[in-house]
C-alpha cells in the first residue's frame, strides 16, 4: 500500500463504520425498542 493511497482509504474506511453505524442504529430503535416496550407492557 503506497503512502498516496492510504488517507483516501482510511476515510473510505471512516464513512463506511459510520454508514454501517447508522443503519444498525436505525434496525436497533425501528425493531428492537418495540420489542422492549411490549415486553415492558
Amino acid at each position: 500500500m503506497s503512502s498516496c493511497e492510504s488517507p483516501s482509504g482510511l476515510s473510505i474506511r471512516f464513512v463506511f463504520a459510520k454508514l454501517v453505524a447508522e443503519t444498525l442504529n436505525e434496525i436497533i430503535h425501528k425493531h428492537v425498542v418495540p420489542k422492549l416496550k411490549i415486553i415492558r407492557n
